[in-house]
């Protein structure tokens, strides 16, 4: 699995893994995830979890923003929350999966 996220995300073409989260001013989670552009036969999904043993699919509760390019095939998939973060628990866990189409 490690790899098929590795070539979703583009990590062996040096764009990292690194997964970014931050709240904007109106309260919203924004979450920017790495994409390798053109790699349309890897699904990225999202769950969340309150207690790690209970997931439940979260892609509808995050609408995507912004597709940016950062050149070489690579770029980043930003996302922003639906809700505003008080509305979830106080401790909440997300989980990116990678499937094959």
């Amino acid at each position: 699995m490690d790899d098929l996220l590795d070539y979703a995300f583009g990590t062996q073409q040096g764009l990292g893994t690194e997964i970014q989260l931050s709240v904007d001013e109106d309260g919203h989670l924004l979450f920017s995830i790495p994409r390798s552009i053109g790699e349309d036969d890897v699904a990225l999904g999202l769950q969340g979890s309150s207690n790690l043993v209970d997931w439940v699919e979260v892609e509808r509760a995050f609408v995507l923003i912004a597709r940016v390019a950062a050149g070489a095939g690579l770029g980043r998939l930003i996302c922003r929350s639906a809700d505003r973060v008080s509305a979830y628990p106080e401790r909440w866990f997300l989980w990116v999966r990678g499937d094959l189409l």
